[in-house]
């Protein structure tokens, strides 16, 4: 199944939702010292980095793998590091982990809503990086997709 574009109602919950996540995000950036925010920009950096390898992969050696299974399969790393990452976690102790999780989460959904992505939220930015959409489902949004095709709302 190629990817498709998302439809009004898909690209306002993704915005709606992306916005609500950055209203969470922000105000800890805004709060937190620096070195907290320089180690959060690095686990963003390292989550773009994990993000856009898995997006080459997937799109060029695993295009026949389930969209539903491979968005579980990308999903995971960033809950795990989110999880983990909360204040006195075992991987960033001071919740850098889980700040830069929400705000990779937020940003990829306004740019999902902002490109139409009908995809796998954490798979926005390799998608604007190698300007293609990956095949992978959206657990959340993609029932608003399949549903809003059917319907053949635009």
């Amino acid at each position: 199944m190629s990817p498709t574009k998302a439809g009004i109602c898909g690209r306002v919950l993704r915005f709606i939702f992306g916005v609500c996540v950055m209203i969470v995000a922000l105000p800890v950036w805004f709060v937190a010292g620096w070195s907290y925010n320089l180690r959060s920009l690095g686990i963003m950096a390292a989550l773009v980095l994990f993000y856009t390898l898995v997006h080459f992969v997937v799109s060029r050696y695993l295009a026949g793998l389930n969209r539903w299974i491979g968005a579980i399969l990308a999903v995971t790393p960033v809950f795990l590091v989110w999880f983990y990452g909360q204040g006195g976690g075992p991987l960033f102790g001071q919740g850098e982990g889980g700040t830069a999780a929400i705000t990779y989460v937020g940003v990829s959904l306004l740019i999902d809503a902002l490109r139409a992505d009908s995809g796998c939220e954490v798979m926005a930015l390799p998608g604007l990086i190698f300007g293609n959409r990956t095949h992978l489902a959206c657990i959340v949004f993609s029932p608003v997709d399949i549903l809003e095709s059917r319907q053949g709302v635009r």
